[in-house]
């Protein structure tokens, strides 16, 4: 079906106003990966929006859209989006569709600079997720302070308008918590990072670093931990929010029962 394709007369004078003030839109990539949800918001600079999604291979439908769909982006003619390849959109009109060939990291760029003609660029990019749990789910106000080292491992996009009093957002929250996508440009190079809710640190006050080339593509982090941890299930046992089969203990009291201390 074709999301919020109606109303392209009235979207026009909402529009010029978007073209104005164009910076101070939140625009967001909201499809088929997402359930047409609002967890995929986009960072503008220079009326550039961008954004880094883990989608998986197959079929996608998309849309560039705020969050009542007042203002949307789409295409009614061709919706087809290739790999690496530009394409002109067009205010209020169909789905656009993707196939990607792997699951993987992909950076979806809306190009709202020539507003006659803005367009639509998606790649696939190096990315490294940090997933982080707070045992309460109290994610307001939390969010992460990046910088790289002598040697960038992020591009100078990522780290656009962040400073200590705005940190950047997470992307979104999954069934282990709160999780940010961070394009990177070099595997090898650290890529330094603070969680902090204002001047409150979490990892016991460290600054952070991991090295995607040691260390793999995805962290998991616990508040009040400065481990971290390479899956999920380990994370979630040593913030206690599972038990440890590991370490279970039993005995056979008879020929068919097994005990266990619960």
């Amino acid at each position: 079906f074709t999301k919020h394709a109606a109303c392209v007369v009235s979207m026009f004078a909402l529009l010029a106003g978007f073209s104005a003030n164009a910076q101070d839109v939140t625009l967001f990539v909201r499809g088929t990966m997402n359930e047409w949800g609002t967890a995929n918001h986009m960072t503008a600079a220079n009326n550039i929006y961008t954004t880094v999604l883990v989608m998986n291979a197959g079929d996608h439908e998309f849309k560039i859209a705020n969050a009542d769909w007042s203002v949307n982006f789409g295409l009614n003619s061709e919706p087809a989006v290739a790999l690496d390849a530009a394409k002109t959109l067009a205010a209020g009109e169909g789905n656009l569709k993707l196939t990607l060939p792997e699951k993987g990291a992909y950076k979806v760029a809306f190009d709202f600079s020539n507003q006659a003609q803005p367009s639509v660029t998606v790649k696939a990019v190096q990315a490294v997720v940090i997933h982080y749990h707070r045992k309460n789910a109290d994610y307001e106000g939390w969010g992460l302070h990046l910088w790289n080292a002598a040697t960038p491992s992020m591009p100078d996009s990522v780290l656009a308008g962040i400073a200590w009093e705005k940190p950047r957002a997470f992307d979104g929250q999954d069934d282990f918590g709160a999780y940010a996508i961070l394009e990177i440009v070099d595997a090898a190079a650290p890529l330094n990072f603070i969680i902090h809710k204002g001047n409150e640190k979490d990892q016991k006050g460290l600054d952070m670093a991991t090295i995607p080339q040691k260390e793999g593509l995805e962290i998991w982090l616990i508040e009040g931990d400065a481990a971290k941890y390479a899956n999920k299930t380990d994370a979630l046992i040593n913030a206690g929010a599972v038990g440890d089969l590991r370490a279970a203990k039993a005995r056979w009291i008879s020929r068919d029962s097994l005990v266990w201390d619960v």
